[in-house]
């Protein structure tokens, strides 16, 4: 997924003034395209892994492993977005539960363009991937890769806020004290950063920051722990690893000298009691394949602390 959009590394007191922040959403990050694939074949879609006959909506997941996958959202949500104006933001409803996002937007073709849930969703916006980064040919004043204040000028230009679609407020960084007081301000997950003058990269870039009080990242599942007590009978923990690459020097705790460790560690909040079935888990967690896991920091010794599934 990293090459598809702009991620974030986290925060470690570098100097953001004059940088923009906005609240960190607890939502389902997703990309429109503009609607250029609206109505098109996966199979004929570069970026699309997927090679059946389901047509694409225009709206994108980063997808994990599997790459983008299309959103199948009802037609009139889609009508609502701004045709030629590639967006990046989140799908969020208003209780700030990602649980329940995915429920809603989650569902296959045929469920997911007539749920009547979508009324209570809302595409937040807060960038916009230019067309030379699609690989599209467009005349769309989106195709050149300009700075992100520069790109978000002209989306706000050609949006028409509606119940359903929104450009995320963008707060200046005047002080580090005025970046913690937003923070407290805004609660929730915490916040983002963005540097005004960075053009959209598809990596993980430090011209986007995140401010949280958890961590997230991914594992290589290497074996499981049998539950006890409630779970006896069940799966307990998932025993992970990984491998520290120069993001652990940007997390809480992290060392220079952990770069290039790899530690082993239990995975064992964040999962449901279906989760924890056996089978459930043998078709999900399989050994040797990747878990998004949060944690609250890292060890003396690194190895994160506090792990919990997060829901894929």
């Amino acid at each position: 997924m990293a090459d598809f959009a702009t991620l974030a590394h986290h925060y470690a007191n570098q100097p953001v003034v004059g940088w923009f922040m906005s609240r960190k959403l607890n939502g389902w990050r997703c990309l429109w395209d503009g609607g250029v694939t609206r109505g098109v074949p996966l199979v004929h879609v570069p970026w699309s892994k997927d090679t059946t006959t389901v047509c694409a909506t225009g709206l994108w997941t980063l997808g994990r492993s599997a790459g983008p996958k299309p959103i199948f959202a009802p037609d009139w949500f889609l009508d609502q977005l701004p045709e030629y104006v590639p967006l990046d933001g989140e799908l969020w409803h208003e209780t700030d539960n990602i649980s329940i996002v995915k429920s809603i937007c989650g569902q296959g073709e045929e469920k997911g363009r007539i749920d009547p849930r979508w009324r209570g969703i809302r595409y937040m916006v807060f960038n916009s991937k230019p067309y030379s980064l699609w690989g599209c040919c467009s005349d769309s004043p989106f195709y050149p890769n300009g700075s992100w204040l520069y790109r978000m000028e002209l989306v706000k230009k050609r949006i028409t806020p509606s119940l359903n679609l929104e450009v995320l407020e963008q707060v200046k960084v005047e002080s580090t004290e005025h970046l913690f007081e937003y923070k407290r301000h805004v609660g929730g997950e915490g916040i983002m950063l963005v540097n005004p003058n960075a053009q959209y990269e598809l990596c993980r870039s430090y011209n986007l920051l995140k401010v949280k009080t958890f961590y997230e990242t991914e594992a290589t599942v290497i074996g499981y722990e049998d539950g006890q007590n409630r779970h006896s009978g069940r799966m307990g923990s998932v025993i992970a690893k990984l491998t520290w690459d120069e993001k652990v020097t940007s997390l809480y705790g992290g060392k220079p000298e952990f770069v290039g460790k790899t530690v082993s560690f239990g995975i064992g909040g964040g999962f449901t009691d279906e989760q924890r079935e056996w089978s459930y888990v043998s078709q999900n967690f399989p050994i040797g394949s990747e878990i998004h896991f949060s944690y609250l920091g890292v060890s003396s010794d690194g190895v994160p602390v506090s792990c919990n599934h997060i829901q894929d």
